[in-house]
């Protein structure tokens, strides 16, 4: 029994922590995006 759900919890932890990854890479691609808009808008003030 333990044989068989050891593999998927280690999967599990994988897995969120791929998304933890993955989030904070989204997170800093929309942060740049919205300072690049800023700044244009500063330029062009």
């Amino acid at each position: 029994m333990a044989n068989s759900i050891m593999p998927f919890l280690i999967n599990g932890k994988q897995w969120i922590l791929d998304m933890k990854i993955l989030i904070i890479i989204i997170k800093m691609g929309i942060i740049n995006i919205i300072n690049t808009i800023y700044s244009a808008i500063e330029i062009t003030r």
